[in-house]
Formats: C-alpha cells, sequence, structure tokens
C-alpha cells in the first residue's frame, strides 16, 4: 500500500469514527490535493484490497473493511464493557439533530444554523481573513486542540468586532 493509499485511509476511518459518516470522493480530493478520478482510483484500490467496503446507493458510502458491527452485539454487554472502561452507553449517545438544521453560527450574536461539520455562517465566514481560514482548517487536520481552540476565538473576536463597528 502506498503512503498517499495510507492516509486516505486513515482519514476515512478518522471521518467515520469522529462524524460519524464517511468523506466523499470529492473531499478526499479536496484534502489531498488529488484530481477526483485520482482520488477515486486510489478508493477504488483500497476497496479491491479489502481495506474498504463500498455500499451501494448511498453517497457517503464508505468504511473501513475491519470496523466491527456493532449492531450483533447486545445492549447489556456493550453496556457492561463501556462500564469496564469507565463509560456509560448514554454518555456516546448522539442528540438527533434535524436534518440540515445544524448548530448555530459561531459568531456570537448570529442566529443562523449551519450544517454539521461548519463553524460559522457563509457571511461570517467569508468575512474572515483568508490566512485564518487557512489556520483553522490547518489546525483542525493536524488535530492541534490548543492551536485550533485559539484560531477559532481569535475568529470569534473579528466577528464581534465587525459587529460593534456596524452599530
Amino acid at each position: 500500500m502506498t503512503p498517499l493509499a495510507l492516509r486516505v485511509l486513515d482519514m476515512v476511518r478518522d471521518r467515520v469514527t469522529e462524524a460519524g459518516y464517511s468523506p466523499t470522493i470529492a473531499e478526499i480530493a479536496g484534502e489531498f490535493g488529488l484530481s477526483p478520478s485520482r482520488a477515486g482510483d486510489i478508493v477504488n484500490g483500497l476497496v479491491r484490497k479489502g481495506k474498504l467496503v463500498k455500499a451501494r446507493g448511498e453517497q457517503r458510502n464508505l468504511r473501513p473493511a475491519d470496523a466491527p458491527d456493532l449492531s450483533t452485539v447486545g445492549t447489556g454487554a456493550l453496556r457492561a464493557e463501556l462500564a469496564r472502561r469507565g463509560h456509560s452507553l448514554e454518555a456516546l449517545v448522539r442528540k438527533p439533530m434535524p436534518v440540515f438544521a445544524g448548530r448555530k453560527c459561531a459568531a456570537t450574536y448570529c442566529q443562523d444554523r449551519v450544517t454539521p461539520g461548519n463553524l460559522m455562517c457563509r457571511d461570517h465566514w467569508l468575512s474572515l481573513p483568508k490566512s485564518l481560514r487557512d489556520r483553522i482548517f490547518r489546525t483542525f487536520r493536524a488535530k492541534d486542540e490548543d492551536a485550533y481552540g485559539e484560531a477559532v476565538r481569535e475568529a470569534i473576536e473579528l466577528t464581534e468586532i465587525k459587529q460593534v463597528e456596524r452599530a
């Protein structure tokens, strides 16, 4: 397996684990600076090698082949294992969110809803300097929580300053 294919596999694993859904081919291409056809070739190669499974008829249809199918494990067994690890099943349950409702924009006074995965509404996001937007993406992808938090705080402060200037 090539280093790039391994990075793509890791990205799919991370996205499925963290977000609950897989990236699209376009998202994979954008992440690694590839053409969509090249990203598709890499994904198809991972499917042929048995590293990924592709479900038919779904847009976000990738999952790691070695991902366990917990639907066959009883709730009691899951609860017991979570308790052994110091967690509860209730702590892991995501609160249902209306489709496309998302959460509120991170800008302090904005009530606009954003789709899952977005930090701010389009207007506030585009009002940020490109260098700050790039830093937010870069630190998020690197999983550098401190630098990411600092960049987000800076973005929120900038939107607050712009709000005060408009008033």
